[in-house]
């Protein structure tokens, strides 16, 4: 059997912020029991084990998240 052998490269980890997938859990959760959360803790941190990134969203950060969508 043939053996290869390659040149040995860094692993690296590339995985972007997305905080748009973030609000999008924020909204499937509800207005109403997200804006509960922000008002017993001050703001939510969401911590996404998987890319390795955090998330901080204060009061503006969730207003806009549930700002009303427009077509334009």
């Amino acid at each position: 059997e043939d053996i290869r052998l390659y040149i040995p490269r860094a692993v690296i980890h590339d995985w972007p912020a997305d905080p748009e997938k973030i609000a999008a859990i924020l909204r499937a959760m509800g207005e109403k029991d997200v804006r509960a959360v922000l008002a017993t803790q001050g703001a939510i941190t969401v911590r996404d084990e998987l890319s390795n990134h955090t998330y901080h969203f204060d009061k503006d950060d969730i207003d806009m998240v549930f700002k009303p969508r427009t077509l334009h």
